[in-house]
């Protein structure tokens, strides 16, 4: 059974990595989720996975997404791999993007932040970049192919997303009293526009 483990979770989009977040509970106290135990004979209802969504695997899949969910007025929530403890990768009758499978990386020896000032310009730093659906186990080993080191995080299985919540909520890491948090070893963000700019 695959239900603790946090790598399937994340690999699976109506899966959060904790369970709470699967379910709803309404005003008067009754619950909306799906039971592991199915011999306590309650029916498998939606909870607060949201029932439609995109398997983002290109910019346009998620500007057409996010175009979509603005035309039609849906609440928009994104998940990569479902570790937000906040819960806000999950929501009851919500519009998913799930950006899981953007994994791309790159490994530049020589990279140039864009918009560096002209003074800064000649400054060149040994970068990886990581897309949206980088989890912490495939980051590391791929800067280990290129005998390098990245601020990270860390859970069972290096299930947690690399570019998306932990890095903008500071990204603390093992590495941090010596490095610095994770947010403090970005050089930059590329950000997806729904005007495709």
């Amino acid at each position: 059974m695959q239900y603790t483990n946090g790598t399937w979770r994340a690999d699976t989009p109506g899966a959060m990595q904790n369970t709470n977040f699967e379910a709803f509970i309404f005003s008067n106290g009754t619950v909306d989720a799906c039971y592991l135990d199915a011999s306590l004979g309650f029916p498998c209802l939606q909870g607060s996975i949201p029932p439609i969504g995109v398997d983002a695997r290109t910019v346009s899949d998620v500007q057409a997404a996010v175009k979509f969910a603005k035309r039609f007025n849906l609440r928009l929530v994104i998940k990569n791999t479902g570790h937000d403890y906040l819960g806000r990768s999950a929501g009851r009758g919500a519009f998913m993007l799930w950006t899981h499978y953007l994994k791309e990386m790159t490994y530049d020896a020589s990279f140039t932040p864009l918009g560096a000032s002209s003074e800064n310009s000649h400054s060149t730093f040994k970068a990886v970049t990581f897309g949206a659906g980088i989890q912490w186990a495939e980051a590391y080993a791929f800067v280990q192919e290129h005998n390098q080191t990245v601020v990270g995080g860390i859970s069972l299985g290096g299930s947690v997303g690399a570019a998306g919540g932990w890095v903008m909520g500071g990204g603390h890491s093992a590495m941090s009293p010596s490095l610095g948090l994770g947010i403090d070893n970005v050089l930059q963000f590329s950000v997806v526009l729904s005007d495709g700019s």
